[in-house]
């Protein structure tokens, strides 16, 4: 492989398109999923798994956490000092994604599923302006955590991709125990892995231009 062919924008430019309709089909699903999301919660949560299943999508939280994503970039760049920038590009990207599905809470009012309520999972708009904000209950959509995970997920395959099938396994184990846990519905979770890669691509050109001369 020579110099110019690591150069060539082309399987940048491919790349960045399928994260763009990845994201953007996603986001098309939100709507039509909303329907079913009160079953597939619920069956999912009644549904016993086996204990080692079980315990090992109850552990996955630890790769979508806030403390978990800082311990695993923190060890990475301990160890691999080679690979610092390329890692501090993945750190600004997971951010960036975690970030702005947070961000959308401030819009969206929806009480989890886990809560016990009867009123509408969709009640307000800006809970900011009306308290329900600060009741970690009614903030359900979109899922910070998916949106977190599954950009650390793109981040490190961009880096090590012999194991982009590890992290793509590990993120999505995290994105079933938010749904398993009664954390999310599936909409809250798809709407956080179509920010992901909706950011992925808007943040794919500067993650991945050539270096200077």
């Amino acid at each position: 492989m020579t110099l110019d062919s690591l150069r060539s924008p082309k399987p940048r430019s491919g790349r960045l398109w399928l994260l763009a309709c990845t994201g953007l089909c996603g986001l098309l699903t939100v709507p039509c999923l909303q329907r079913w999301d009160t079953g597939i919660s619920t069956a999912l949560r009644q549904r016993q798994l086996p204990g080692d299943l079980a315990k090992a999508i109850e552990l996955s939280e630890f790769f979508a956490h806030g403390f978990g994503v800082c311990l695993i970039l923190a060890s990475l760049w301990w160890l691999h000092r080679e690979r610092r920038g390329e890692l501090a590009k993945a750190a600004i990207l997971t951010v960036a994604a975690g970030g702005l599905a947070n961000g959308l809470k401030l819009i969206f009012t929806r009480v989890r599923p886990h809560a016990d309520t009867n009123a509408d999972s969709f009640d307000n708009w800006f809970p900011l302006f009306h308290g329900s904000f600060w009741d970690s209950t009614h903030r359900s959509f979109p899922s910070g955590h998916a949106a977190t995970v599954v950009a650390l997920a793109i981040g490190l395959s961009t880096i090590y991709p012999r194991g982009k099938w590890i992290f793509a396994s590990c993120a999505a184990l995290a994105c079933l125990q938010r749904i398993q846990s009664g954390a999310h519905y599936p909409s809250d979770v798809l709407t956080g892995i179509a920010i992901a890669f909706a950011s992925a691509s808007l943040l794919w050109p500067w993650l991945h231009a050539p270096p200077r001369r």
